[in-house]
């Protein structure tokens, strides 16, 4: 494995020859080079020079063939020195082991990807930096199972168990959508229509003799509430008129309007003007296939207001 650090026990012998502070091989006595590490592809050791008169040189051995050593001179901080025969040769734990080693307290960065062989049990947590780490024969999870999917899938999609061991994602589909069971399935689908009343847009009646309101989806209203907001004619008597459909507000002797009427997606629609200053006749043609709706002006324009639809449930 490259770049791996190697260790042996109680590996010691001596020189069996002189060497000066330059040189970059070593030779110990006869049969003793068994007792250490043999370095192959990019693995490496290190070793202890050292004499009686307290001199040490801490030496990095890249390689072994039978009792002789390729060596790099003066590591962790020692300097190469001149040895003489007899001088002792050492594997000792030097501070450059240690610090090669991963660090509780510290930020660790890893040259090469780890993989974890056992089971794990707790949490992993904070930042690894470097190559990734794998982690394989990781305990089952009684109540989940495995997850075949990428990291982007699971931070956009709801995760959920689907049986007694497959862990499947649910798409979140349109805005707004819950998610529902269907009794042996869990999907995204849109609320239900449980009442309530939604503006479904304006007809502005500033100018012109007519205002639609077109793309309406009325599938699950059941009425429509129209409200007249100030609506204005540029002349008005009781032969004026305003037609909404097939119907007709007619007697208009005042402007502005204020009032609403109520469209029966069913039957058709009735009024209720709070004004009372005209009078609506009732129409049917309208239901929940109804995508456009239109107010015109008859032979007059428009000079101001709007009429507000909403939806009801």
């Amino acid at each position: 494995m490259a770049g791996l650090m190697l260790f042996s026990n109680n590996a010691a012998t001596t020189l069996a020859t002189s060497i000066n502070s330059s040189v970059t091989s070593l030779t110990v006595a006869t049969g003793t080079g068994v007792l250490f590490p043999n370095p192959t592809g990019g693995q490496y050791f290190y070793m202890t020079l050292a004499n009686v008169a307290g001199t040490v040189e801490i030496v990095k051995v890249t390689a072994r063939s039978t009792d002789t050593f390729t060596i790099v001179r003066g590591q962790d901080g020692s300097s190469a020195s001149s040895w003489v025969s007899g001088d002792k040769v050492e594997q000792r734990v030097v501070a450059v082991d240690l610090n090669n080693f991963g660090q509780l307290d510290s930020t660790n960065t890893w040259a090469l990807a780890q993989t974890f062989t056992s089971g794990m049990i707790g949490n992993v947590t904070g930042n690894v930096s470097g190559s990734s780490a794998s982690i394989t024969g990781v305990n089952a999870i009684a109540t989940g199972g495995t997850a075949a999917s990428t990291a982007a899938t699971a931070r956009t999609n709801l995760g959920v168990a689907i049986g007694s061991d497959v862990l499947a994602y649910v798409v979140p589909g349109t805005s707004g959508n819950l998610l529902t069971s269907n009794g042996s399935a869990w999907t995204s689908a849109a609320p239900p229509a449980t009442g309530g009343m939604t503006l479904l847009g304006t007809l502005s009646t500033p100018s012109g003799t007519s205002a639609s309101l077109t793309g309406l989806t009325l599938t699950g209203y059941k009425q429509l509430l129209c409200v007249m907001n100030g609506v204005q004619l540029s002349s008005y008597s009781a032969t004026k008129n305003i037609s909404f459909g097939t119907a007709q507000l007619t007697s208009i002797t005042t402007s502005p309007i204020y009032g609403q009427f109520w469209v029966d997606l069913t039957t058709g629609y009735t009024a209720v003007i709070a004004s009372a200053t005209a009078n609506l006749s009732a129409a049917t043609g309208y239901s929940t296939a109804t995508t456009t709706l239109t107010i015109t002006s008859g032979t007059v324009t428009f000079t101001g207001g709007s009429l507000l639809v909403y939806g009801v449930k």
